[in-house]
């Protein structure tokens, strides 16, 4: 996540008022489309606040527009599911990330990256 970014992230979730909170994040999806850590947390906020059909879409989102941070979403993704009760989706969810992060390393150590 760019500092910009991060720095967005960080004031939207120290600030108290929703509204406020909400500006900082679509600001922050704008900036960081592709990192899957602002859609993250974006997400989290809106699974905190209730709003889990929305955070759900969220999650959902950023999985199909996403370059960076894959994992983050899937594992709060999984984490919103639990929380209304839906684990057999949670955990089909957090197995789909196991599969990922696996072909990711795979992918790292046969381009010689970590």
């Amino acid at each position: 996540m760019g500092s910009g970014v991060e720095g967005l992230v960080k004031v939207a979730q120290l600030i108290p008022g929703a509204s406020d909170k909400m500006s900082y994040y679509a600001r922050a999806l704008e900036l960081g489309i592709n990192d899957g850590s602002v859609y993250n947390a974006y997400g989290s906020y809106l699974t905190r606040i209730g709003r889990v059909e929305e955070a759900g879409e969220v999650f959902e989102k950023g999985l199909r527009v996403c370059t960076r941070d894959r994992l983050s979403l899937y594992h709060g993704n999984a984490k919103m599911l639990i929380s209304v009760g839906d684990r057999e989706r949670a955990e089909e969810i957090l197995v789909k990330a196991i599969r990922e992060g696996k072909e990711e390393r795979t992918k790292n150590v046969v381009e010689g990256r970590r």
